[in-house]
């Protein structure tokens, strides 16, 4: 899950682009105060959908800040600053493009006067960004989603309204680079990616708080990055020769606070490939990792898809980089399980070329599975592992109804509702919570969009993330 609440932050320097700007309101007939008020005013960053706004006090007092599109098409957001100082700044984030904004400062306290009124105009992102979601259907229970842009153009990273607006976008590419391999967004309100074989990380405001070079980690990047504690777990791939192939395993790092590796761990430490076994694909891209995850305990789950299996690598005390177990989903890998499936939805005790294994609050396995190769359509599947009995029980199945060969994302809402994404039909997904559809019709969902550019120049979405108020 990745709820995010809103924050008042102040901003490093930038180069602002003025916006339209009212002074302070004279006090009415009827106003027992003149307004505290000196003087404040809101700019555009580089960046076309964030502010800075400065208020400015005849004496130290909180502001609260509230801002809203003049159309009312958003709600108004609301950002505090309650140290009592005599100037004030905030970030206002969050916004739609091309829009009139109305501003409003109050001041705290007894006799604070009126409010401050003003006003900013958003600009117009650019076109690598200019993701937004069409063809809605129903109604969603979250307010924004988190994704990387469907657009081809640039490195860009976006969170969209689920009504279908952008509001948010950072270029992760720095002068001609736009090597994009994940997107992550964080509970630590922050976006990591995997950039040109790097680790780079921003904040709101845009600010990058972890730049970690490809080249200093000596291992090729893909597919994901995660964060945890001030941790970042990411994926790499590396050959591994043997006497029938040069085959190709995965791995994970682990960096600390400042980019230092803690851990390197890697497959083909633990397992050698079986050149008689695999799923039919590239045979030397055996593994084919596609999530990594860490819990609490930093206990790792790492998805790998060609072999249809997930494993459990501990992350901490005497046992750690020892592979706890592994669930194996398909007849076809070369894995031994340690989980008997019991599918209780009514499925075939299987899934297969699975994505974005995590465990959900409750401590149950959700993953995407994509069932590649099979007649079924893709679906999110929620286990309960029993790993002293050794019993996989398939609790909740919920099906798509189409075919996601590859990607995918399982995320659940604040609600408790899987959030689905299919990555090359760029669709997001709002399905109602223990309804479940194994062998039946599916359900309607309870919303769905689909991810689309205005350029003609498409890409798939690995991932939609549900996010809370940012």
């Amino acid at each position: 899950m990745h709820r995010i609440g809103i924050v008042a932050l102040g901003l490093g320097c930038v180069q602002p682009e003025p916006t339209g700007v009212t002074e302070p309101q004279a006090p009415t007939a009827d106003t027992a105060s003149p307004s505290l008020v000196v003087k404040a005013d809101c700019l555009l960053t580089a960046n076309v959908l964030r502010a800075q706004c400065t208020v400015d006090l005849a004496e130290p007092r909180g502001v609260r800040l509230t801002y809203v599109p003049e159309d009312g098409s958003l709600p108004a957001r609301v950002v505090d600053s309650p140290e009592l100082v005599d100037s004030h700044t905030f970030l206002l984030t969050m916004m739609k493009q091309d829009a009139p904004y109305a501003v409003t400062a109050m001041v705290s306290g007894e006799r604070a006067g009126p409010p401050w009124r003003g006003s900013l105009r958003t600009g117009i992102a650019p076109e690598g960004a200019q993701t937004r979601l069409v063809g809605a259907t129903g109604q969603p229970t979250l307010p924004l989603v988190g994704l990387s842009s469907a657009c081809a153009e640039g490195a860009f990273a976006v969170v969209l309204s689920t009504s279908g607006e952008l509001v948010w976008y950072h270029d992760f590419a720095t002068g001609t680079s736009a090597a994009l391999d994940a997107v992550s967004f964080t509970d630590e309100r922050t976006v990591l990616a995997i950039i040109d074989g790097g680790v780079r990380e921003v904040d709101l405001a845009g600010e990058v708080l972890l730049d970690v070079e490809g080249s200093t980690l000596g291992r090729r990047l893909h597919h994901d990055v995660f964060r945890r504690d001030g941790r970042t777990w990411v994926l790499y791939n590396a050959l591994f020769p043997t006497e029938e192939a040069n085959f190709l395993l995965d791995g994970f790092l682990v960096l600390d606070a400042d980019g230092k590796v803690e851990t390197d761990w890697f497959l083909g430490d633990h397992h050698t490939p079986d050149a008689g076994a695999g799923t039919g694909l590239v045979l030397d891209d055996y593994s084919h990792a596609n999530s990594v995850w860490a819990d609490a305990s930093h206990d790792v789950l790492l998805s790998l898809r060609h072999q249809s299996a997930v494993l459990k690598v501990a992350g901490s005390g005497e046992r750690t980089g020892e592979v706890l177990w592994r669930l194996v989903g398909h007849p076809n890998s070369a894995f031994e399980g340690d989980f008997v499936l019991d599918d209780q939805t009514g499925g075939h005790d299987t899934f297969a070329q699975q994505h974005n294994a995590h465990l959900l609050p409750d401590g149950r396995l959700a993953i995407f599975d994509n069932r590649f190769g099979s007649p079924q359509s893709s679906r999110v599947v929620v286990m309960d592992l029993d790993e002293a009995g050794g019993v996989a029980r398939i609790e909740e199945a919920y099906d798509l109804s189409q075919s996601c060969p590859f990607q995918g994302s399982a995320y659940h809402t604040a609600t408790g509702n899987p959030l689905a994404g299919c990555a090359g039909a760029r669709q997001v997904t709002e399905l109602a919570a223990g309804v479940l559809n194994g062998t039946t019709e599916p359900e309607p969902p309870l919303w769905s969009a689909r991810a689309d550019c205005d350029s003609d120049q498409h890409q798939f979405v690995p991932r939609f993330f549900p996010l809370d108020e940012w």
